[in-house]
């Protein structure tokens, strides 16, 4: 930037302790008096940061916890009698696929929202950690899942053909050739397992 300064995020220094902002007349004129100097250091995303001497050492370690962003899609918006009118109603679908637990989002949201609309929670799953397995390839992705609703059949595993980019969509498909090759990957698990389990 001009000011030779790399840019902040907002909550840095933008709100107080408990969240809520700072007048905009002040905003941005303390920013070495904030309420987070001196009580440790902010630690998320795909490594937590664990030790900290400030010009001597930086220690980080991989996050288990961590599942990337949580999405929001809109999926429907409804409402409305004419441009210049007040709708009497209004009604928005979101999908939010969860990377974190749900209370802290939800939070968000309601505080948003606050005393202006109403707030229906259809359905919630959390992240689930699946069971890993040697050999086989492993991807954290953002996409909902039966398995959270499936607590009682043990360890839960998630696989199979196809892409999950195309999943779900207008235009999604399987080529045959992956679906060959889950033949062998399936054949291969089971036999995995059950040496596991000898």
């Amino acid at each position: 930037s001009t000011l030779g300064m790399a840019p902040l995020p907002r909550f840095l220094f933008a709100y107080d302790e408990q969240g809520n902002e700072f007048p905009k007349e002040t905003l941005g004129l303390r920013f070495n008096q904030h309420w987070y100097n001196g009580k440790g250091y902010v630690g998320n995303g795909p490594y937590r940061l664990t030790e900290y001497v400030p010009g001597t050492r930086l220690v980080l370690e991989r996050n288990d916890d961590f599942f990337g962003e949580t999405t929001v899609n809109i999926g429907t918006i409804e409402g409305g009698l004419a441009l210049n009118v007040i709708p009497p109603k209004a009604e928005a679908g979101l999908a939010i696929r969860l990377t974190t637990k749900r209370e802290p989002v939800e939070e968000i949201i309601r505080k948003v929202v606050a005393d202006r609309g109403e707030i229906e929670v259809l359905s919630c799953s959390e992240p689930v950690r699946m069971l890993e397995v040697d050999g086989f390839n492993q991807k954290v992705v953002r996409f909902t899942t039966d398995i959270p609703h499936l607590p009682n059949w043990g360890r839960p595993l998630l696989l199979g053909p196809g892409s999950i980019l195309v999943a779900h969509t207008k235009d999604e498909f399987v080529l045959k050739k992956d679906l060959e090759e889950a033949v062998g990957l399936y054949t291969n698990l089971v036999k995995y397992l059950l040496k596991r389990e000898a």
